[in-house]
């Protein structure tokens, strides 16, 4: 039996902003998550942060150039 999937969703603030939730989560065994993205916009849909773990395209260009 598979014991995997997506979890998400949005918890709105008293000022209107909003923080959305991404996990994909596997629980087979142990608890593992496999993806995660938290992102705090503000009413206007301007970013405050944003916690994940996947990589970046600026990551990846650096990596290159020393490599």
């Amino acid at each position: 039996m598979m014991r995997e999937g997506m979890i998400r969703g949005e918890i709105k603030f008293l000022d209107n902003s909003v923080l959305m939730v991404r996990e994909f989560v596997d629980v087979e065994l142990t608890i593992e998550r496999d993806m995660y993205s938290y992102q705090y916009m503000t009413v206007l849909n301007s970013l405050i942060f944003r916690y994940d773990n996947t990589r970046h395209l600026n990551e990846v260009r650096s990596q290159k150039l020393f490599l």
